[in-house]
C-alpha cells in the first residue's frame, strides 16, 4: 500500500484572532442558509443555522418545552438532529424527516435530559458531513440549577463553550468540502483547527479556575487534548452531564460527537504569561490482520496525506489579570444511576468493517470504482437503508451492545434516542471521557467496546451509526425500532 505522508500538508499556526462566541438563541425560527464569514480579511462562504457560524447556542432548563421552526433556505434538503437529547423519534432528525429546499419543519419536545452540553447539527442522508463541515452546528446546553448550585462551579464568563472543528484551510483560505475516495477511508481531515468558528484563536483569562465545555465537532478527527506545558486539569462531565467525581488528567482523547467538561486552574501560569491548548500526536491501535477484512487487499491505493494523530495547535490562553474569585474544585459531583448488567435481557453485536459492496444498494455520495463494486463502511455487513428496520427492541428493555471494530480506522459510535454507560474496553481501561452518561464512544481499531442501554423514554425509529461523518454518509448506519 502506498501510504501518503504529511510532507505536503502544512499545519496552521496561531492566527492572533480573538475567540468569539455564537449568539444565544432567543426563540422562534432557525434558518438554514448561506452566509459570508470574514476570516483574516477573507470573505468565506459558509452554511449557517440561525444566520451564524457556529449556530446560536440554545440554553434551556431541564423540564422546559422547546419549540423551533426550521426554515430551509438552502438549495438542498436538510434537518436538525438534537445530538444527545432524548426526544420523540419524529423530532430526532432521522434522515427520512427533512425539510425540502425552501420548506420548513417544526420541532417540539420537552427537555428531559440531565444538565449537560449537547449539540445540534444536520442529519440528511449522504449529506451530513458536508453540511456540518460548512458550518451548520451549534450547542444545546441544558441547565439544572437545583442539581449544580451547591457545587460552586464557574459560571457566566467563566463557563466557556469551545467547539473544535478541523478544516482544510491553510492552502485555499475558504471552506471547500471535496473528499476523495481516500478521504472517505479516513474521514475528511483538516490542517487548521477552528474554535467556535475562528481559526486557532486566543482567549484572555484570569489566573483562576474556568469551566470549559468542549465539543469535538469535527467530521472525522480524533483529538488528544491537553496543554503544551503539560499542566493538569480536571474532567467533571461527559456527553450526558456531570460525572460522579472530578478526575485529574493531563490529556483526554475526544472523538467526533463526544463532549467533555473540564475545570482548568490557570494559577500556575504567571500573569502576563500564556499557555497553548493543543491536540498532541498519537498512534492508534492497529487491528490484527486476521480481523481486518476491509483494508487488507487494498494494496496500491494511495491513502490521504491528511492523517489521524497529528499534533495541531487549538488555541492560546493569555493570563492577563489576577483573579478575585475563590473556586474550590469539588471532589464529588452529581450521583450517577448505574444501570445493572443483571437486568440486561439481550446482548447485541455490531461488527464495524469495510467490505467490498455492490452498488446495487445505492452508490456512495463520494463516487464509485469501476465494475459496480467498491469498498464501503458497514455495520454487520449492511449499508444503511432508509426504511429497513435492522434491530427491534422492546420498550423498557435494558440491553448490552458490543461494538466490534474489525477494521483499521477508529469509529466513534453514536446511539440516538437514549444515553448509555460504557462497561468495558478490550484494549486498555476506561478513561475519564468514558465515565457517566454517554451517547458517543470511541471504538479503536481491533477493539470491542461494551455499553449498557435502557430504552424507556420513547417508542419509534432511531439510529445507531459511526460519527465519523464520512463513514456515516458512506452507509455506516442502521435503524433500530423501539416498540
Amino acid at each position: 500500500m502506498n501510504m501518503g505522508d504529511m510532507s505536503d500538508v502544512v499545519i496552521a499556526g496561531e492566527t492572533g484572532l480573538p475567540l468569539r462566541f455564537p449568539p444565544v438563541w432567543s426563540g422562534g425560527s432557525i434558518s438554514a442558509g448561506s452566509v459570508n464569514l470574514d476570516v483574516q480579511g477573507a470573505s468565506i462562504q459558509a452554511w449557517a443555522m440561525g444566520g451564524s457560524v457556529l449556530a446560536p447556542t440554545i440554553r434551556l432548563r431541564k423540564g422546559a418545552a422547546f419549540s423551533a421552526q426550521l426554515q430551509n433556505q438552502l438549495s438542498t434538503e436538510t434537518n436538525i438532529h438534537w445530538h444527545g437529547l432524548t426526544v420523540p423519534s419524529n423530532m430526532d432528525g432521522h434522515p427520512k424527516d427533512v425539510a425540502k429546499a425552501g420548506g420548513s419543519f417544526a420541532y417540539n419536545f420537552p427537555v428531559l435530559d440531565r444538565a449537560g452540553t449537547y449539540w445540534y447539527h444536520p442529519h440528511p442522508h449522504k449529506n451530513t458531513a458536508r453540511q456540518t463541515y460548512m458550518g451548520m452546528a451549534g450547542l444545546f446546553i441544558v441547565e439544572d440549577p437545583a442539581a449544580e448550585a451547591a457545587l460552586g462551579l464557574p459560571s457566566g464568563e467563566f463557563d466557556v463553550p469551545l467547539v473544535l472543528q478541523d478544516k482544510r484551510f491553510q492552502q485555499v483560505k475558504r471552506f471547500v468540502y471535496a473528499p476523495s475516495m481516500a478521504d472517505v477511508m479516513t474521514g475528511y481531515l483538516g490542517d487548521t483547527m477552528f474554535v467556535n468558528g475562528v481559526p486557532v484563536p486566543y482567549l484572555d483569562v484570569e489566573n483562576g479556575v474556568y469551566r470549559f465545555r468542549i465539543l469535538n465537532g469535527a467530521t472525522a478527527r480524533v483529538m488528544k487534548l491537553g496543554f503544551e506545558n503539560g499542566m493538569a486539569f480536571h474532567v467533571i462531565g461527559t456527553d450526558g452531564g456531570l460525572i460522579d467525581a472530578a478526575e485529574r488528567v493531563t490529556n483526554v482523547m475526544l472523538s467526533p460527537g463526544e463532549r467533555v467538561e473540564i475545570l482548568v486552574d490557570f494559577s500556575s501560569v504567571a500573569v502576563g504569561g500564556s499557555v497553548l491548548f493543543k491536540t498532541s500526536d498519537f498512534t492508534l491501535p492497529t487491528a490484527p490482520a486476521s480481523s481486518s477484512s476491509g483494508m487488507n487487499g487494498m494494496s496500491g491505493m494511495t491513502m490521504s496525506n491528511y492523517k489521524q494523530g497529528v499534533a495541531m495547535p487549538i488555541m492560546r490562553f493569555n493570563v492577563k489579570r489576577q483573579t478575585s474569585r475563590q473556586v474550590v474544585i469539588p471532589t464529588t459531583l452529581t450521583p450517577i444511576e448505574r444501570l445493572n448488567t443483571a437486568e440486561a435481557t439481550k446482548t447485541r453485536t455490531f461488527a464495524l468493517n469495510m467490505e467490498m459492496m455492490s452498488l446495487e444498494g445505492g452508490a456512495s455520495p463520494h463516487g464509485s470504482s469501476s465494475g459496480g463494486e467498491m469498498m464501503r463502511h458497514t455495520i454487520n455487513g449492511k449499508l444503511f437503508a432508509m426504511e429497513r428496520v435492522d434491530e427491534k427492541i422492546a420498550f423498557g428493555a435494558t440491553e448490552i451492545w458490543e461494538f466490534q471494530n474489525k477494521g483499521d480506522e477508529p469509529h466513534p459510535m453514536h446511539v440516538h434516542g437514549t444515553q448509555f454507560q460504557v462497561l468495558s474496553r478490550s484494549i486498555g481501561t476506561l478513561t475519564a471521557v468514558d465515565k457517566g452518561w454517554k451517547d458517543t464512544v470511541l471504538v479503536n481499531p481491533g477493539e470491542t467496546v461494551r455499553v449498557i442501554l435502557r430504552f424507556d423514554n420513547y417508542r419509534g425509529l432511531y439510529l445507531v451509526h459511526c460519527h465519523n461523518l464520512e463513514h456515516e454518509d458512506d452507509g455506516m448506519m442502521l435503524n433500530f425500532e423501539v416498540a
